[in-house]
């Protein structure tokens, strides 16, 4: 496999949050840690152009039809958007889940599906809503058992998947009352993992994050209904500022 490098957003390394609207890369984030607003680029002929600036730190985009969903994790609110009336920003558009600390988010279909940290009786659990971004509604989805925090997902061509830092992996699966619910799948290690991310390329699935001292770095398993081969790519006691994001080649050529 190949990789093709992108020039480096000076005024956007803190923080960053990267998401595809339209077969263009957007990222998000701030310049310091003193910055009290979030500048978002677009990355056009070969070159990071600045759009719009945003109030919020660690803010959080996901793309969904015409516009791309802004989820301010501090301020638990969603605002929208939209690149194709000049960046306007429509905001409050909904409030995120007041009860427990907000972790990841993703969109499935027509539905915003939002994780968040709990603490069950001393257990690490993942608390799942799920907003109808249709009907603006609002619907709480039993816990998953383990942690929240550095959960990653990817997609094939039929669902997603989130995988947690413990090795759980989940598959979401559609229901008759056309909400969500999640299959466990396997489990993938026993230690802990710091994950920053996952690409999914063919029948290999490539993670990436931090692996604990002397763990192996390279790891290919493959599990029941799981039907790609997986490559763990991490750093023994080291950090990684790995962010993945799939972009048409021809995006990146002027």
């Amino acid at each position: 496999n190949r990789f093709c490098k992108i020039t480096s957003c000076a005024d956007c390394s803190l923080h960053v949050h990267l998401v595809v609207f339209d077969n263009e890369l957007y990222a998000c984030g701030q310049k310091s840690i003193t910055d009290t607003t979030n500048k978002v680029f677009v990355f056009r002929r070969n070159k990071w152009t600045k759009v719009i600036e945003i109030t919020g730190i660690r803010l959080f985009l996901l793309s969904y039809e015409n516009s791309i969903l802004v989820l301010n994790k501090e301020r638990k609110i969603v605002s929208l958007l939209k690149p194709e009336e000049s960046y306007r920003l429509k905001k409050n558009f909904e409030t995120l889940p007041e009860k427990g600390t907000f972790e990841y988010a993703l969109i499935y279909g027509s539905k915003l599906l939002v994780f968040l940290a709990e603490n069950v009786e001393g257990v690490e659990e993942t608390a799942v809503h799920c907003l109808d971004l249709i009907n603006k509604t609002w619907t709480k989805l039993d816990n998953l058992k383990g942690p929240a925090k550095h959960l990653i997902s990817f997609q094939d061509d039929e669902t997603n998947y989130i995988i947690q830092r413990n090795g759980n992996v989940w598959r979401l699966v559609g229901t008759k009352d056309k909400l969500v619910s999640f299959k466990f799948i396997g489990k993938l290690w026993t230690a802990d993992r710091i994950l920053h991310g996952a690409v999914l390329y063919k029948d290999q699935l490539t993670l990436h994050g931090d692996s604990p001292k002397n763990y192996p770095k390279a790891t290919k398993l493959v599990l029941n209904e799981f039907p790609y081969s997986l490559n763990y790519w991490g750093r023994n006691g080291a950090s990684s500022n790995f962010l993945p994001v799939i972009l048409a080649k021809s995006c990146l050529i002027s």
